[in-house]
């Protein structure tokens, strides 16, 4: 074998060790606890055969236009994940994800240069983009975004460097598929927008081509039918009503997915792909220079969008990731392309070898091939408690457990607060109840409550006091210690407990 099929069977192999650690590394358990109030959505759609247009699950009354828009906005992308959990349960839908993602990397790979002097460049490139898109490992209607969005970038260069004008024409129809899973849809809308005039400017500006010239009416054609395919939803027009009410809603502060990924640098322990995201956004400095000089003014100009968009909020890195890894993998300062020699074979073979290190270690830390749920997340047996003794009504529940619990134990029970947060306004007696303030002890008697389960602590900081609420019940004659385990505790109200045991 000469030394350059050795070079080319070595770079293989390193890839294909490079697919198996992010398809390892991209199957853990369920962690995301929206996960389930849109599984318990899609159920309610197939049951009933209706789209929501207000709660189907009775915890909110709210009108607004979160109310209003959150519950229509993503029904196919619950239909598909509750049609795989019926399929093979939990295991299911970490498959289903899985095969999101990996669909997403292979669109990376497909679109990183090959060639000898630039095979170490994309390797280490997809290796960061592979840890970067860890980090949001969501099983929901996001998660399909991510794979619209990169089949979206792959056609459009197809149809600019590779002259396939044909690949535009599944772009509507990838649009109205992505408008009725998830709101990601109006990101691709104004990436999509922002390509179309940027690719017009640079034709008829810097290249003396046409302005209506052919490519340039099929573009803005299909850019049109994209922007109406964004309304061919439930929610129809109100979709950018929400979009801009939501941009300036006070609860984006209090969600993490909408924190920019400067404010989780102090805290890179609940964000630990965030060190590679900033990898990328350096490596991207560079590359912009490079796109300039080259007048490849769409890239350059759709790569510092992108960024901009993704320092807005860390929801949007993966957009950024999927769209910049394969731009610097390609055009990358020469100090990254410089040529090893005799050495690259070697420096290859030593990439491989590292892959399927890190593979191992992260198998044997339990952070890679592992499927199901992560149980410590979720209330299992005190939920299987309540169902198993019957009882009924209202619970004052830890917010992240809302989804499950109303998967689990609706419609017999109704939780306060779960997920989804269409009244921003609950979390306030929320706080207050968990600490038991003053006011806390007004609302929570004024609920009337059947039910409490809560853990004991937030799980995010474990040095923090286990919640006061918690002692409040221990006290109160007229609460009853149902069951404890590692999660949390749930009590009932003496009469609840009583009607329970009655009815056995």
């Amino acid at each position: 074998m000469t030394n350059g099929r050795f070079e080319t069977a070595a770079f293989r192999l390193a890839l294909a060790a490079l697919l198996v650690l992010a398809c390892g590394y991209f199957t853990t358990p369920v962690v995301d606890s929206d996960t389930w109030w849109h599984l318990a959505t899609g159920r309610f759609i197939i049951e009933s055969g209706t789209i929501p247009d207000s709660d189907p699950f009775g915890v909110y009354e709210t009108t607004n236009y979160w109310g209003s828009t959150v519950l229509k906005g993503q029904w196919l992308g619950q239909l598909i994940l509750f049609g795989a959990y019926r399929v093979g349960d939990s295991s299911a839908v970490v498959i289903l994800r899985v095969l999101l993602l990996m669909a997403v990397f292979l669109t990376l790979v497909y679109r990183c240069p090959t060639d000898p002097t630039r095979r170490l460049v994309t390797l280490l490139v997809l290796f960061i983009a592979a840890m970067a898109l860890r980090g949001y490992l969501s099983d929901r209607p996001q998660a399909f975004s991510f794979a619209y969005f990169a089949l979206m970038v792959l056609l459009l260069e197809e149809f600019r460097f590779g002259g396939h004008r044909k690949a535009l024409y599944a772009l509507p129809l990838l649009f109205v598929a992505w408008a009725n899973t998830h709101p990601g849809v109006l990101l691709g809308a104004a990436f999509l927008g922002a390509f179309t005039v940027m690719y017009i400017a640079e034709q008829r500006f810097m290249h003396r081509r046409g302005a209506w010239s052919d490519p340039h009416v099929l573009l803005l054609t299909v850019f049109g039918l994209c922007l109406l395919a964004t309304v061919a939803t439930p929610n129809g027009v109100t979709t950018y009503e929400y979009l801009f009410k939501l941009q300036a809603d006070p609860l984006q502060g209090r969600i993490t997915e909408y924190l920019s990924p400067f404010q989780l640098l102090p805290n890179l322990r609940s964000a630990p792909f965030l060190p590679y995201y900033w990898v990328l956004c350096v490596a991207a400095v560079p590359t912009l220079v490079i796109l300039i000089r080259k007048r490849l003014i769409v890239e350059g100009g759709l790569l510092a969008l992108i960024i901009a968009i993704s320092f807005d909020a860390n929801r949007y890195v993966p957009f950024m990731v999927i769209f910049t890894a394969p731009l610097i993998a390609r055009h990358a300062g020469g100090f990254l392309q410089r040529d090893p020699g005799r050495a690259r074979t070697g420096l290859i073979l030593s990439a491989a070898l590292f892959f399927a290190a890190f593979l191992i270690v992260g198998t044997a830390r339990g952070n890679a091939f592992r499927i199901g749920i992560m149980s410590q997340l979720y209330p299992v047996r005190l939920a299987e408690t309540v169902a198993r003794q019957g009882l009924q009504g209202r619970i004052f529940n830890t917010l992240s457990w809302g989804g499950y619990l109303t998967w689990k134990l609706w419609p017999a029970n109704r939780v306060f607060i779960d997920g989804r947060l269409m009244e921003p306004q609950r979390t306030v007696p929320y706080t207050h109840i968990l600490w038991m303030t003053e006011d806390g002890r007004e609302f929570f008697t004024q609920a009337d409550f059947s039910l409490v389960m809560v853990a004991y602590r937030n799980y995010f900081a474990p040095d923090e006091e286990v919640y006061p609420l918690i002692e409040y019940l221990h006290r109160h004659p007229q609460w009853r210690l149902v069951q404890a385990d590692e999660t949390g505790v749930l009590f009932a109200s003496a009469e609840t407990h009583r009607r329970a045991r009655g009815s056995q």
